[in-house]
């Protein structure tokens, strides 16, 4: 079941996500235009996807923000910007 709340509900909708359409993290990486260990970094909750990241994803898999684990409110936004890659 997708969750909609932020941090680990995001690698957890996005580990999800590439399971259901069967793309790799090479493959979405190829996609959106960043290196595979990005993926694997946002997967691992090491690292947050930038604002353009994130609207790339939902392009490429045909989602909305809510449905990728995106909804953040202000503090976290402020959180999640310090941590973008």
């Amino acid at each position: 079941m997708l969750t909609s709340s932020l941090g680990e509900d995001f690698k957890t909708n996005l580990k999800l996500i590439q399971t259901l359409t069967k793309k790799t993290s090479r493959e979405v990486a190829e996609a959106i235009g960043v290196h595979e260990q990005t993926i694997c970094n946002w997967r691992a909750g090491r690292r947050f996807p930038s604002r353009g990241s994130i609207d790339r994803l939902c392009d490429f898999f045909g989602i909305n923000e809510e449905t990728l684990g995106y909804a953040p409110d202000r503090k976290t936004m402020a959180h999640m910007e310090s941590r973008e890659t």
